[in-house]
C-alpha cells in the first residue's frame, strides 16, 4: 500500500510539473477503507487494540455532521493513525514532498463502527460510515457548495 501510494504521488507531480507556468492544484481525497475491519486485525495487539479503539471512539466523538470542520477533525484522527500503522512510511510527509494538492484523509467503511468484534456481518447492523464525504469535499473543494 505504501508503495502504491508514493507511485500515485509520484505520478501526480509529475503531471503537476508538465503543466503549463501555471498548475492546477486539484484536490485529493485520501481514503482508508474497511476501518471497522481494524479492530480484528489488531485484537492480538493489546497496544494497537487501545489505539484502534481510541481512534474509533474519537471519530464517533467528531460527530456526525457534514461540515468542514468535521471532515478536518475525522481527517487529523485518521492522519495520526495512518501514521501509527505505516511505520514504514511517513505518509503526511510523503503527501508534504510530492503533492502542492489540498487533501484529507477519509476513513470509511461500508458497514459501519457498530459491532466491530462480530466478524459475521448477517449479524451485524449495517450503518455505513463516511462514504458520501470524499466526493462531497471534492465538490465543495472544486467550488461547488456541499458542505457547511
Amino acid at each position: 500500500q505504501t508503495d502504491a501510494l508514493i507511485q500515485f504521488l509520484q505520478d501526480r507531480r509529475a503531471l503537476q510539473d508538465s503543466r503549463a507556468v501555471e498548475s492546477v492544484a486539484a484536490p485529493i481525497a485520501i481514503c482508508v477503507s474497511k476501518i471497522d475491519l481494524l479492530a480484528n486485525h489488531w485484537s492480538s495487539n493489546p497496544e494497537m487494540s487501545d489505539v484502534v479503539s481510541t481512534f474509533h471512539r474519537e471519530l464517533r466523538g467528531a460527530g456526525d455532521d457534514w461540515n468542514l470542520q468535521t471532515l478536518e477533525v475525522r481527517s487529523r484522527l485518521t492522519a495520526r493513525l495512518c501514521q501509527i500503522i505505516f511505520t514504514d512510511c511517513l505518509i503526511e510527509q510523503t503527501i508534504h514532498r510530492f503533492l502542492r494538492s489540498p487533501y484529507l484523509f477519509f476513513p470509511l467503511t461500508p458497514v459501519g463502527l457498530h459491532d466491530m468484534h462480530e466478524p459475521d456481518l448477517s449479524r451485524r447492523s449495517i450503518v455505513p460510515f463516511g462514504i458520501a464525504e470524499p466526493l462531497l469535499w471534492l465538490l465543495q473543494a472544486n467550488g461547488y457548495p456541499m458542505l457547511r
